[in-house]
Protein backbone atom coordinates (compact mmCIF):
# COMPACT_ATOMS: atom_id res chain seq x y z
CA UNK A 1 0.00 0.00 0.00
CA UNK A 2 1.48 3.35 -0.91
CA UNK A 3 1.48 6.28 1.59
CA UNK A 4 -0.55 8.32 -0.17
CA UNK A 5 -3.49 5.64 -0.07
CA UNK A 6 -3.05 5.12 3.47
CA UNK A 7 -3.31 8.95 4.00
CA UNK A 8 -6.46 9.14 1.94
CA UNK A 9 -7.87 5.95 3.93
CA UNK A 10 -6.63 7.64 7.66
CA UNK A 11 -8.39 11.17 6.32
CA UNK A 12 -12.02 9.26 5.49
CA UNK A 13 -12.54 9.36 9.43
CA UNK A 14 -10.99 12.54 10.76
CA UNK A 15 -10.77 14.94 7.97
CA UNK A 16 -13.42 17.56 7.64
CA UNK A 17 -15.07 16.83 4.04
CA UNK A 18 -13.89 20.35 3.26
CA UNK A 19 -10.71 19.59 3.81
CA UNK A 20 -11.18 16.51 2.34
CA UNK A 21 -12.89 17.75 -1.56
CA UNK A 22 -9.65 20.32 -1.28
CA UNK A 23 -6.92 17.16 -1.00
CA UNK A 24 -8.76 15.11 -3.18
CA UNK A 25 -8.95 18.12 -6.26
CA UNK A 26 -4.89 18.31 -5.30
CA UNK A 27 -4.42 14.79 -6.23
CA UNK A 28 -6.24 14.84 -8.92
CA UNK A 29 -3.95 17.98 -10.61
CA UNK A 30 -1.29 15.85 -9.43
CA UNK A 31 -1.94 12.90 -11.07
CA UNK A 32 -3.06 14.96 -14.48
CA UNK A 33 0.24 16.76 -14.57
CA UNK A 34 2.26 13.41 -14.34
CA UNK A 35 0.35 12.47 -17.73
CA UNK A 36 0.90 16.46 -19.21
CA UNK A 37 4.70 16.30 -18.53
CA UNK A 38 5.56 15.26 -21.85
CA UNK A 39 4.24 18.16 -23.92
CA UNK A 40 4.69 21.46 -21.66
CA UNK A 41 3.66 24.57 -22.69
CA UNK A 42 4.60 27.57 -21.26
CA UNK A 43 1.52 29.49 -20.13
CA UNK A 44 1.58 33.33 -18.31
CA UNK A 45 -0.56 33.35 -15.07
CA UNK A 46 -1.97 35.77 -13.67
CA UNK A 47 -1.73 34.44 -10.23
CA UNK A 48 -4.32 36.24 -7.32
CA UNK A 49 -2.95 36.58 -3.99
CA UNK A 50 -5.68 34.87 -1.29
CA UNK A 51 -6.19 36.11 2.23
CA UNK A 52 -4.47 33.19 4.05
CA UNK A 53 -6.74 31.93 7.06
CA UNK A 54 -5.82 31.17 10.64
CA UNK A 55 -7.46 28.72 11.72
CA UNK A 56 -5.01 26.28 10.37
CA UNK A 57 -4.10 25.49 14.01
CA UNK A 58 -7.75 24.76 15.28
CA UNK A 59 -8.44 22.34 11.64
CA UNK A 60 -5.29 20.45 12.82
CA UNK A 61 -6.53 20.36 16.89
CA UNK A 62 -9.76 18.99 15.42
CA UNK A 63 -8.52 16.02 13.23
CA UNK A 64 -6.29 15.33 16.20
CA UNK A 65 -9.38 15.22 18.36
CA UNK A 66 -11.11 12.76 15.65
CA UNK A 67 -8.03 10.34 15.50
CA UNK A 68 -8.02 10.12 19.10
CA UNK A 69 -11.51 9.24 19.28
CA UNK A 70 -10.83 6.59 16.33
CA UNK A 71 -8.28 5.17 17.89
CA UNK A 72 -10.24 4.53 21.29
CA UNK A 73 -12.72 3.04 19.22
CA UNK A 74 -10.85 0.78 17.97
CA UNK A 75 -9.46 -0.32 21.36
CA UNK A 76 -12.81 -0.33 23.15
CA UNK A 77 -14.33 -2.84 20.22
CA UNK A 78 -10.89 -5.16 20.56
CA UNK A 79 -11.08 -5.48 24.47
CA UNK A 80 -15.18 -6.49 24.17
CA UNK A 81 -14.83 -8.54 21.53
CA UNK A 82 -11.68 -10.17 23.15
CA UNK A 83 -14.06 -10.70 26.28
CA UNK A 84 -16.53 -12.02 24.51
CA UNK A 85 -14.56 -14.70 22.22
CA UNK A 86 -11.84 -15.21 24.25
CA UNK A 87 -11.32 -18.09 27.19
CA UNK A 88 -13.53 -17.35 30.37
CA UNK A 89 -11.82 -15.39 33.14
CA UNK A 90 -12.29 -16.19 36.95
Amino acid sequence: MSHRLIRRVIGVFFLSSSRQKKKEKKEKKRRRRRRRRRRRRRRRRRRRRRRRRRNGQNARAVEFERLCILVTCVCVFFFLFSRAFGPPVI
